[in-house]
């Protein structure tokens, strides 16, 4: 154990942390992001990316953890206080999830279930028939089954320009050659490795329209996370993302909330999320949100992201120390970032 492990066990154990917390953030708003709650054998067996992914035991200790240190609220309770009608608790803490995973309905509801949280939907992802193209084409690149520059040049013939790949293997920039093909030609391209990844998993990626109404009636709130599911900052109109978005979740009666997606964002796109009418705007900036005497200051709202490897023992356990060090030692502040 190191030094720097040594004091976070030390100070956690002994109640210090806990007494450093409840001085220090009592006016601040942590908010939480998750993406996808599977079990580790199917986790394992969908090799599915870990960096985004608890387990269900470990949602539910997280939870427990929060339910004894913060004063869980939900994104009404946001919104009122952006709107100066009703100061947030003390130690308030947000959960949120982005994406739009099927999982979310198995493995995340049950434990959530009472609790207030919010799912932020990738709208063209939930329209997709059974894989989502991006999974299949991450999948491909995490599994092996094709490297970056085979994905990359493997679509010429599709259209995609003759822009040759970058030696720094820009994810991004990959998804963005893709998100730029016409859906029958990113199909076409992608068929042999989504026939691979049905033999591993033949069911549904991500929600349908019933299933986010059926999460309504639970009292899980949606909100968007534009419509592609492409870095904002780096599309030629993210305006018209987000309307997308907005239009096809209008129906939904959805709350006026956005995140970015892949944390990507610029002053031009915050703007265009306020222009549309999105009154709480989340990004991926790590930072804890001051709300002096529960009233938040800014509608630009930072998130803290979960690694399950960051807060679990080396037995893949909930390490509680680990998680308080996660949440309280964190910047407090307005999100500052402008991704590219």
């Amino acid at each position: 154990m190191s030094l720097r492990a040594a004091a976070r066990y030390f100070a956690y154990w002994t109640g210090a942390m806990d007494i450093f917390h409840r001085a220090r953030h009592r006016e601040c708003l942590t908010v939480l992001m998750f993406h996808r709650v599977q079990p580790a054998d199917e986790r394992n067996r969908l090799q599915a990316d870990p960096h985004y992914i608890v387990t269900p035991e470990l949602l539910a200790g997280i939870i427990t953890f929060l339910v004894r240190n913060y004063s869980i609220v939900g994104i009404r309770d946001v919104l009122s206080s952006l709107n100066r009608e009703r100061a947030l608790p003390r130690r308030p803490v947000f959960i949120t999830f982005d994406d739009g995973w099927r999982d979310n309905f198995e493995w995340a509801l049950p434990v959530l279930r009472g609790l207030p949280w919010a799912l932020f939907v990738a709208t063209d992802a939930i329209s997709e028939p059974e894989c989502w193209w991006q999974e299949i084409l991450l999948w491909t690149l995490r599994s092996g089954r094709a490297g970056y520059r085979e994905l990359w040049e493997g679509v010429a013939s599709h259209g995609a320009d003759a822009e040759k790949a970058s030696d720094g293997h820009d994810v991004l920039a990959l998804l963005l050659r893709y998100g730029k093909l016409a859906p029958e030609h990113r199909r076409q391209a992608l068929a042999v490795h989504e026939s691979a990844l049905r033999s591993r998993c033949n069911a549904r990626h991500m929600l349908t329209a019933a299933e986010l109404s059926v999460l309504q009636t639970k009292g899980v709130e949606i909100g968007s996370h534009g419509a592609s599911h492409l870095p904002l900052s780096r599309l030629d109109d993210p305006a018209a993302d987000l309307r997308r978005s907005k239009e096809w979740l209008q129906p939904l009666g959805i709350v006026s909330a956005v995140s970015f997606p892949h944390g990507r964002y610029n002053a031009g796109v915050v703007n265009a999320a306020r222009d549309l009418g999105f009154t709480a705007i989340f990004t991926s900036d790590a930072v804890l949100n001051p709300c002096p005497n529960g009233w938040l200051q800014s509608d630009v709202i930072g998130r803290i992201s979960f690694n399950s490897a960051a807060v679990c023992d080396r037995l893949g356990a909930l390490a509680r120390d680990k998680l308080a060090g996660q949440l309280y030692l964190r910047d407090i502040g307005s999100p500052a970032g402008q991704f590219a």
